[in-house]
Formats: structure tokens, sequence, C-alpha cells
């Protein structure tokens, strides 16, 4: 899998941004920081033949 951060600009400073499951944010200068945002997004398509192991609302 690449590399997939995108870029955003926010008062003037540069950020790196990547939505895969969580919402990943990081300055450009500073890679080894970073904000994770997690809101409980799943894709109920990958729990369709296994309701066992389905993460609760």
């Amino acid at each position: 899998m690449r590399n997939s951060f995108r870029k955003i600009v926010v008062n003037e400073m540069d950020f790196n941004w990547l939505f895969h499951n969580i919402i990943k944010i990081r300055p450009d200068n500073q890679r080894q920081n970073k904000l994770e945002i997690n809101f409980g997004y799943y894709d109920s398509w990958l729990y369709v033949n296994d309701k066992e192991n389905k993460p609760g609302d």
C-alpha cells in the first residue's frame, strides 16, 4: 500500500492527513507527531458473514 497522505494548509501551516478507518493528521515538518481520530467508523460489509466479530454500535 502506498503512502496516501494528502496536504492541507491551516493558518498558513502545512499538514498532511489520511483517512483509513481513522483520520490521521500530522505536521508536514514533524512527521513523527500525529493526531489520530477514531470516530467508530467501520465498513459493515466486512462483517456480513462474520456477525460474531462485528463491532458494537
